[in-house]
Parts: structure tokens; sequence; C-alpha cells
């Protein structure tokens, strides 16, 4: 039998308060590339270019009215136009406007804006460009650019920057994450310009909604590399390397499909499920006593990367630091956004 269970559940309350802040659009990871605007000068409409007017019948072929246009013109700019983080620290340095974003693949909210607005009066749809202040995550103001669109009877408001993806916080790199979130009604975009609270609860229930419909997927080389990362830790430290048990391997995936599955519902994960299945498989694999960290984290990513996965240890290193435990067990699963995973650290009789 496994006579410390009571480690389980402490690190269970330690697990789920992590996960509980981990959703990552927050101050200290990402935030919505919103760097402030300085271009000077009209926001008048230049004349349209041909490039732009093919790439606006090109996108919108096809399409039979004009609310679809609209979503795909927006679906278009999200999906292949990145936030450059070079120009806006100098702006003055670079060109702007519709047609130097669709040359360089790259610009600003006012370059997002203009773009925006020329594919949509291309194929005809009233759109105008507004300007103003919105609030950060961090309470601070900055100017922004973005669009109002008509669509009959009826106004839309687009921010095309804002759901092209995110900025790094540490300003090192742009996130391309195309999110319909930003495409909504003037009143909605104005609470999300507004107001930093209501805009995470927004963000994190897109996120929720986006995943839940996503299939889970195992990530077995991800597993393999958090093992090696583990036994490079303990090496570090002069300790012993901790063996791969992969007897518990299968108990131990379906749980990181079900802790992926949990949180992606909103719905609170619990860790007794496989407690009680460790417990009763605790006689026959000869195990005196075991400790479960479930770990979950947003990723925004297609691929896993190197720093994600030391983060995980380092947040889960108190085992590691312990010669008692003698191996391991870890699964990773992915769902949408979400990549889910859980460690058994294991001693014997």
């Amino acid at each position: 039998m496994i006579k410390r269970l009571f480690i389980v559940s402490l690190f269970l309350l330690l697990s789920l308060t992590i996960t509980g802040l981990i959703f990552l659009i927050t101050p200290g990871f990402l935030r919505s590339a919103n760097i402030p605007l300085s271009i000077t000068g009209s926001a008048v409409p230049t004349e349209q270019n041909s490039a732009v007017n093919d790439l606006a019948l090109a996108i919108t072929a096809g399409l039979d009215n004009d609310y679809d246009k609209m979503v795909a013109i927006y679906d278009w700019v999200t999906g292949n136009l990145a936030y450059d983080i070079d120009k806006a620290d100098n702006i003055a340095a670079y060109g702007y406007g519709a047609e130097y974003i669709l040359e360089t693949g790259s610009g600003i909210c006012h370059d997002y804006a203009e773009i925006t607005r020329a594919l949509l009066t291309a194929v005809g749809i009233e759109a105008t460009y507004e300007k103003g202040d919105v609030f950060l995550d961090n309470g601070e103001t900055e100017l922004h650019a973005w669009n109002h669109v008509l669509i009959g009877d009826t106004w839309y408001a687009l921010d095309t920057t804002w759901g092209a993806g995110y900025v790094l916080e540490d300003r090192s790199g742009f996130v391309q994450k195309p999110r319909r979130l930003f495409l909504t009604s003037p009143k909605e975009l104005e609470l999300l310009h507004n107001d930093p609270e209501y805009k995470q609860m927004r963000e994190k229930e897109y996120l929720l909604e986006m995943s839940l419909n996503k299939p889970v997927i195992h990530l077995p080389e991800e597993e393999r590399n958090l093992f090696v990362l583990s036994n490079d830790y303990r090496n570090r430290r002069g300790l012993s390397p901790l063996s791969d048990e992969k007897r518990l391997l299968d108990l131990a995936r379906r749980h990181a499909s079900a802790l992926a599955e949990t949180i992606c519902a909103g719905d609170d994960y619990s860790l007794t499920g496989l407690s009680n299945e460790l417990t009763w498989q605790a006689a026959d694999m000869n195990i005196r006593s075991a400790a479960i960290f479930a770990y979950s984290k947003w990723l925004f990513h297609p691929g896993i990367t190197e720093n994600y996965l030391e983060t995980a240890i380092s947040d889960h290193s108190e085992p590691l630091t312990e010669e008692r435990w003698k191996a391991v067990t870890i699964s990773a699963a992915r769902k949408g956004d979400l990549v889910a995973i859980i460690f058994i650290f294991v001693n014997y009789h």
C-alpha cells in the first residue's frame, strides 16, 4: 500500500492553485499587441492600389453576402499579418499604411486598421478608421487604432491588431494567434478596450470555448523530453537518476486527458481518482509511496518549447530534490491550446 498518500493531497492543493492562475492572458506572461500608436497625419483612405483590390477580391471570392466577406477579411488579416515590434519601438524609421503592411507582411495597429479598411472598401463595404486610448492589463493607457464596419443597418467593430495574436511580455517576439474575439459589436469592443478585468475574463472564456471541442492529443516526445530534463535537474544536484516507470504510463495518460478535458470544460480537477487507482496497483508493483503532480498551462505556440518544459520541471521541483524517489512516470497531453502534464513519483519496497 502507499503509506504516504497525504503527499498526494498536499500536492493536489498546490497544483490546483497553480492551474487556476495560469490562464496566460495576464500581466507577466503575455499581453495583447497594443503598442502605442504615434503615427501622425490623416487617417483618410488613400487611393486603392491594384494589389489591395486584387487581394480583397481573392479573399472574398465565392462569398455572397457582406457579413461573410467582412469575416473573411478579418480572418485573413489576423491570420497573415504579423505585429512588428521593431517598428513599434522606432515608428519614424518605417513606412506605414495599407500598402506598407501588405508589402512587408507586418506593421502596427495603424497599419492593421488601414489594411482592414482598405480591403473592406475594395469590396464595397463601408468601414471607418477609429482611434483612441485603450487600457492595458497593468492599468496604463495607450493610443490604439481599429475599425467600425457597417453591414446593412448594423455596425460591427473589428480590432485586427488584438485579434492577430500577442506580443510576449519581454517583447522578444510576436505569437500569431488569430481569434475572432475582437470581431464584435462597438459596445463589446469598447468594454474590451476599457476594462482589463473584463477583457481577461472574455479571453479566458474564449480559450475554453475554442479548446473544448478539440481532441486530446498525447505527446510522447514531450514526455521523453520531460524525463530527460528531470534527470538533468537531479544530476546537477548530485542526486541519483530516476528510472522511467512505464507500467503507470497508461494510467497517467488517461488522467492527463481527464485533466485537459476537465479544465477546458471550466470545471475543477481532482486527483482523487488517480490516487485511488494508484493505490489499487501499488501492491502488485511493489510501490511503497508516491507523489502526484498535475500541471496545466495555456500554450499558444503550435510546438512545445524547451523553455516551457523547463518551467514545468522547475514548478514541480520538490520531489526532484529528494533522493527517496526512485522512478517517475510522466504523461503529457494537449487539447487545443491547453497542455496538461501528470507526474507520478514512486518509491519501492
